[in-house]
């Protein structure tokens, strides 16, 4: 192809067009049409069609090109200029100046199509989207009416977009269930500012599901409200989840044992200490929340090394009891009880109970101390309860060790009920001791003989009743028994006697003796009775 270049510009003068006209047109640099005419390049086939198009000319005229028959498509037309092809689509009437502006209306007509295409596709993946998320999102205009709403949304009212579409809140739902909404969008629309993690009765008519909401104003050109955007996350579950919580910490709260929970990553730390622990250590949960050590450094100097040696052994769960030193000064006993959780993610938490012991360590002592006074005591002593299904019968639950000294160490006497101990009765008061146990009055008292490693012993036996309990003693008085056996054998003796036989003391301060024994022979002489001489002195002066 030959391009005429000379008459190209002789055409482009008479013309009166600029380069930077004919540039603009044809889409190309200033630098190129000056190159073109001045045949330091040539322009494509393409091009010089445009160029003979701008100028109203044939293609012949400022080329060796033939015209196009129109009715005849070249195979390269796909790839001929915009402006070439529209000579195919219009009249020939139709000027340059024209032609190029409807080569300019099918140019920003393209655009508007790729803008709707890229807005459309936007639309579909701002609606993908927002359905995917579990939040509830709506839009409001002006009026507050909808314009906009999520899936998510309309599957809780159980409406669909239409259905609420150009509609207020108040028209859908009962306006009581949306009052405190209706005020915060509102609210936004008239402020222009956010509203943020407000919690909210959620609208639908279920009043026991509640939602944060998160409403922010959409402005215009003139930094006018002109809608509103408003979401809701449903926070149901966590707001019943932390009631619960906050339940079952007032509880804790109420206990006298304190309660506490303890995270192990990513460094050991309290996470949780009920209130009763001011009680046991005189320090606030606060207090060991800042400092996690708080409460070795409060065990006891003689019990700590022992302490972290339990602890470093790492057994769960366990119990084990020591002191600490109150806040105030005071030496306490603590109980404590350490168990081990660990969750499936990985994670270690411990948790315990320290419960206050120390009012029970000196009952334990003092216990201790009044256990060894009484198995000291020549007596049997004992405590018990009434069994329930035989209230003739009792449990005995604690008995000093006074039978542990009369019995050999072949036998080991060991008494849980008062039917285990008949079987050392002497057969002769074995009936009586049973007649006497089974009678419904207290306190009561009786004197038995039992075997005991085949000996004869006699026995004192006192029973007492406070309500369902029962506490006794058994005494041994075999040495009495056998004094006043002797007594009887010697007084039997001596009342065979004829003589007067007498024993006394003297009176201070008096002339006369106060007896303490004497035969029957006085009787017989005497004609006063034993008793008489006992009661008056003076008689026996005589």
């Amino acid at each position: 192809m030959h391009f005429v270049r000379e008459k190209f510009k002789t055409l482009r003068k008479e013309k009166k067009l600029s380069i930077s006209k004919i540039a603009l047109q044809i889409g190309k640099s200033y630098r190129t049409i000056i190159a073109w005419e001045n045949g330091e390049r040539n322009p494509a086939e393409t091009d010089v069609r445009v160029l003979a198009q701008i100028l109203n000319v044939h293609v012949g005229d400022i080329s060796d090109l033939p015209d196009l028959n129109k009715s005849e498509l070249p195979y390269y037309h796909s790839a001929i200029n915009d402006y070439d092809a529209l000579n195919y689509e219009t009249e020939s009437s139709f000027s340059a100046e024209q032609k190029m502006y409807i080569l300019k209306l099918k140019s920003e007509s393209e655009k508007l199509k790729s803008e709707l295409k890229t807005l459309k596709r936007s639309s579909y993946i701002k609606d993908v989207s927002l359905n995917s998320i579990p939040t509830c999102v709506y839009v409001k205009d002006q009026k507050l009416k909808y314009i906009y709403a999520n899936s998510n949304f309309l599957s809780y009212i159980k409406l669909s977009l239409n259905d609420i579409l150009g509609k207020t809140s108040n028209e859908i739902f009962n306006p009581k269930e949306i009052t405190e909404l209706s005020l915060l969008e509102q609210k936004v629309l008239n402020s222009g500012k956010d509203i943020a993690s407000k919690k909210i009765q959620m609208p639908g008519g279920d009043s026991k599901r509640i939602a944060t909401i998160y409403i922010s104003p959409v402005f215009d050109e003139n930094e006018i409200t002109t809608k509103i955007v408003c979401s809701m996350n449903e926070i149901t579950h966590d707001v019943v989840a932390e009631d619960r919580l906050h339940l079952i910490e007032m509880v804790l709260n109420l206990l006298s044992e304190s309660v506490w929970v303890m995270a192990c990553e990513p460094v050991p730390h309290f996470i949780f200490f009920s209130a009763s622990v001011a009680n046991i250590f005189g320090r606030t949960p606060d207090e060991f929340y800042k400092n996690n050590k708080l409460w070795i450094d409060a065990v006891y100097p003689e019990d700590k090394q022992e302490l972290l040696k339990i602890n470093s052994e790492n057994k769960f769960p366990r119990t084990n009891e020591y002191r600490i030193i109150h806040k105030s000064g005071e030496v306490k006993w603590i109980e404590s009880k350490r168990f081990r959780y660990k969750h499936e993610s990985g994670k270690t938490i411990l948790f315990g109970i320290l419960r206050d012991i120390t009012k029970e360590r000196i009952s334990i002592a003092k216990l201790e101390r009044l256990q060894e006074t009484v198995n000291k005591f020549d007596q049997y002593i004992w405590y018990g309860e009434f069994k329930k299904d035989n209230i003739n019968d009792f449990e005995i639950h604690y008995s000093n060790s006074f039978f542990s000294n009369i019995f050999s160490k072949k036998e080991q006497f060991t008494i849980s009920s008062k039917l285990d101990f008949l079987k050392y009765v002497h057969e002769e008061d074995e009936l009586l001791l049973k007649n006497w146990l089974n009678t419904d009055e207290y306190p009561k008292f009786i004197k038995y003989r039992v075997i005991i490693n085949g000996n004869l012993k006699w026995f004192f036996n006192r029973i007492f009743k406070d309500g369902n309990k029962c506490f006794g003693a058994i005494e041994d008085i075999t040495g009495e028994q056998l004094l006043i056996y002797k007594y009887k054998v010697l007084d039997d003796i001596i009342n065979k006697s004829n003589d007067v036989v007498w024993v006394g003391e003297k009176i201070p301060n008096t002339t006369f003796f106060k007896l303490l024994y004497l035969n029957k022979a006085a009787e017989r002489i005497s004609g006063y009775t034993q008793q008489e001489f006992f009661d008056d002195p003076s008689l026996s002066q005589g």
